[in-house]
């Protein structure tokens, strides 16, 4: 019964794999509710890979949550000399509020890899890339 128990398991990890992402509605809640605490005027550029129709649909996820808190949000398609993976996250340099929008989305559990993009030089701006999906490891 235990093997049955394990296999049902890996079975579940697996098929894990193939659903598309989402925000969940409390990530969801815990991005408005953080973001809109910060008080700030923002405006984000998000972009997903042409023709990845998951990243695509991530990527509306947070258009929705940036604009439900009243930043201005554009979404665009772009085609990359290496396809991103996974979910980054750039803020200018001097934003004095880099610490805080970081520490929003980590309390949100949204995975990425935040940077400060040196190409960014107004403070009132972000890029959020929504990469492909990134694989499980092989364990």
């Amino acid at each position: 019964m235990a093997t049955l128990q394990t296999a049902l398991s890996e079975l579940r990890a697996q098929l894990s794999t193939f659903q598309p992402r989402h925000l969940a509605p409390e990530q969801e809640d815990t991005l408005k509710r953080g973001l809109s605490a910060l008080q700030l005027s923002m405006r984000v550029d998000v972009t997903s890979v042409l023709g990845d129709g998951e990243a695509f649909s991530y990527a509306e996820d947070f258009i929705r949550v940036f604009r439900a808190v009243g930043w201005t949000a554009d979404h665009g398609q772009g085609v990359f000399s290496q396809s991103p993976v996974g979910l980054q996250l750039g803020i200018a340099t001097n934003n004095p509020h880099l610490q805080e929008i970081v520490a929003v989305f980590n309390s949100a559990h949204v995975a990425g890899n935040a940077f400060t993009d040196p190409q960014l030089t107004d403070t009132s701006m972000m890029r959020l890339v929504v990469g492909s999906k990134p694989q499980p490891r092989a364990g």
